[in-house]
């Protein structure tokens, strides 16, 4: 039986008193994501509330299963690691007879504990890429007040076709909206920024929109649409920016709403990236599908 992984992460900003958590389950069929925030707290107590968060999700898995744990809390590493049962034992309570911070928690994550068998990781730096890395960001969309709206979109692009389909998940705060289309292209880049500009055109009331995409031409050029604005979408030497008409509309796109673009690793498991990969090519096969079909009934 495969392992499930958990990821736990929390901070807390001193500045603005607000704290954050964010947790990543994956059974190796699925990856799902939670993250929320609460004022006057602490990153070893956010930290807990991911870890029975992240342990209420898995409660379908069987009884003795094994769950890999990843953190980069060190309380929680070390607690999970040992403490706690001492911790327990104790009452509770620490050699000068007071109360083990947030020990009601740690009853809670004991008791949901309890099921199966854990091992776990300390990492406090994990790799830029990696499932904890994106954890941590997670965590900062938790911190946050309020939670900007979340846009996964991606491209598929057939070559000896000529053809690309785009697809589209909206995540308002756990409702999904899905959305694809086709058409004839000759260009993989410009299908990736279709995929953005069609999903933001859906969403030109909001204020606040995160776009994850797997396009790294995408996130580059978006660094850059300012400066290729103002030089008229053309290089140094004159000649025109590729796709420059698409750059145009999702310039005129970025005007009305708040977007920040980031990338994230494609083919890595993110539920809504992986759904939003399924739609563009369903879209990019079943498109050229139909042309076929009713070119030859015209033959």
């Amino acid at each position: 039986m495969s392992a499930t992984t958990l990821y736990i992460s929390g901070i807390y900003n001193t500045s603005t008193f607000q704290g954050g958590w964010a947790c990543i389950t994956d059974d190796g069929l699925a990856v799902r994501e939670f993250c929320g925030g609460s004022r006057k707290t602490s990153a070893n107590r956010m930290s807990l509330i991911a870890m029975i968060h992240a342990l209420q999700s898995v409660g379908h898995t069987p009884v003795g299963s094994h769950l890999s744990i990843v953190t980069d809390s060190k309380l929680l590493a070390e607690g999970l690691g040992g403490k706690v049962f001492q911790w327990r034992a104790k009452g509770w309570r620490t050699k000068t007879g007071q109360w083990v911070p947030h020990n009601e928690l740690w009853r809670r994550v004991l008791k949901l504990l309890a099921r199966f068998e854990a091992t776990v990781t300390y990492t406090p730096q994990p790799d830029s890429e990696s499932l904890l890395a994106r954890n941590q960001f997670l965590c900062k969309m938790g911190q946050a007040d309020e939670h900007p709206l979340r846009l996964f979109v991606d491209g598929s692009f057939l070559p000896d076709r000529r053809a690309g389909g785009w697809g589209v998940v909206i995540d308002d705060h756990g409702v999904l909206s899905e959305a694809s289309g086709f058409m004839p292209i000759s260009d993989n880049n410009a299908i990736e920024l279709i995929a953005v500009i069609r999903g933001l055109e859906m969403l030109e009331h909001r204020k606040d929109v995160i776009v994850y995409t797997d396009s790294q031409y995408v996130c580059l050029g978006a660094e850059k649409i300012v400066q290729r604005r103002e030089k008229n979408w053309r290089h140094p030497k004159g000649i025109r920016v590729d796709n420059y008409l698409l750059w145009k509309r999702l310039d005129n796109l970025m005007a009305k709403i708040e977007v920040r673009i980031e990338w994230i690793k494609g083919h890595s498991g993110i539920e809504h990236n992986e759904t939003a990969d399924r739609l563009a090519g369903k879209a990019a096969r079943f498109g050229i599908s139909d042309a076929a079909r009713q070119v030859a009934a015209v033959a």
